[in-house]
């Protein structure tokens, strides 16, 4: 509810001619942003405390591994590629780099070549060669 109200409004703000409806958009855009980052900042601290602790009792990582890779698997492509592209943007380079070599041992190559297409239009060019670097090392 809360991300469809944020789109509601950042769609607002797309369709705004005057520049007075421009500001009130953006004054939108800022509440609704501030109430979803409250909410899910929340939601995942209550993940990390509570029911991490609670899953652990009933899954291993091997499992919840396995449950994360069919999650991802039966995501749209449109939106596993938007999602990847924000995670990407967030993601340290070590973190990115272990994420890579994770899809590198275990996808087909074509999804590889997808994951370094959208890293290369993620990432600074820096950032980026720093990740090819990085797993061309664990290729040697």
């Amino acid at each position: 509810m809360l991300a469809a109200h944020l789109q509601g409004c950042i769609e607002q703000y797309e369709v705004a001619v005057k520049t007075s409806d421009k500001v009130f958009a953006g004054r939108q855009i800022q509440f609704s942003l501030a109430e979803f980052t409250a909410f899910n900042l929340s939601h995942m601290n209550m993940e990390e405390v509570i029911i991490k602790e609670l899953i652990w009792q009933y899954y291993t990582d091997e499992q919840l591994h396995e449950l994360t890779m069919e999650i991802v698997g039966s995501l749209p492509p449109d939106k596993n590629a938007r999602y990847s592209y924000w995670m990407l943007k967030g993601l340290s380079i070590q973190e990115v780099a272990e994420w890579f070599r994770a899809i590198q041992a275990t996808a087909p190559p074509f999804v590889m070549d997808q994951m370094m297409e959208l890293a290369s239009a993620a990432l600074d060019c820096a950032d980026f060669n720093e990740i090819q670097k990085s797993l061309a090392l664990e290729m040697a």
